[in-house]
């Protein structure tokens, strides 16, 4: 540890032309709370220390010292991540490079792998392996993850339709295979409205109905005509049978083809 120390001494003060007094004072001193952490084997706290500096002071002593925290924590793949930053920096020098390069040589073997298959429908899927949401592009292809158990989801407007477990084993490559529901046509809405609305203007039209005056009303509707109407029918009618009648008194006989005439 000491060594990177010295290190980070010397890039500090090489690219401290970027970076205010008060970042380069504050990542300091979180660089130095990680490494006492790191020499009291506190390893969560050292790698929360030296996240901490990196997002002040990105530099490759900090990367390497968090890679080695993630490392003791089983976070593998974040700690391959950060070494791989140390190696790929052109302003690392060698010796960070080195050590860089072996732990990663150590590390990755022990990466297990995730394939995660999808049957069904991936309309409005989204996918989760514990916690983290994943693009849909891994289905079907192995993807990194830390030795140990892990859950993987799929769901659909925020509601689990499928969901599985399993356990990787450092080195190992597990596949986990999701049956997936097709999502379900919601019913047509129906608009109530147009139907309160049917249903307020047949109210309208039968109060309008009651309620119009006779005068305004059609002729053929008003009461006073149909009954005029009825009387004249009845006073023909009345007329026409006591004609009949009289008519029986000049007859020797009925007229057999007369309705409703009787006989004497």
């Amino acid at each position: 540890m000491s060594r990177v120390l010295v290190v980070w001494g010397a890039l500090l003060s090489t690219a401290a032309v970027a970076q205010s007094p008060h970042a380069q004072a504050t990542a300091r001193a979180l660089f130095h709370e990680g490494l006492e952490h790191a020499d009291a084997a506190d390893w969560d706290q050292a790698a929360d220390r030296f996240a901490r500096a990196h997002a002040l002071r990105p530099a490759p002593a900090i990367a390497l010292n968090l890679g080695i925290a993630r490392e003791h924590l089983g976070q593998l793949v974040a700690a391959s991540e950060a070494l791989r930053s140390v190696v790929r920096d052109d302003a690392t020098p060698a010796s960070l490079r080195e050590r860089a390069v072996q732990r990663l040589d150590a590390i990755l073997p022990r990466l297990g792998a995730l394939v995660v298959e999808l049957d069904g429908s991936r309309e409005g899927l989204s996918l989760f392996v514990d916690d983290r949401q994943i693009s849909l592009a891994i289905v079907g292809v192995e993807s990194a993850v830390d030795p140990g158990v892990h859950r993987v989801r799929a769901t659909r407007e925020g509601e689990v339709v499928a969901e599985g477990e399993i356990a990787i084993a450092e080195g190992a490559t597990e596949t986990v295979r999701l049956s997936v529901p097709e999502p379900v046509e919601a019913d047509a809405p129906v608009d109530l409205r147009v139907r309160e609305t049917d249903a307020v203007e047949a109210r309208q039209l039968d109060a309008q109905v009651e309620t119009q005056p006779a005068s305004s009303r059609a002729w053929y509707r008003r009461g006073w005509v149909w009954t005029l109407v009825a009387v004249g029918v009845g006073a023909i009618v009345g007329g026409g049978i006591a004609a009949s009648r009289r008519g029986r008194g000049s007859q020797s006989a009925c007229d057999e083809l007369s309705l409703g005439c009787v006989e004497p």
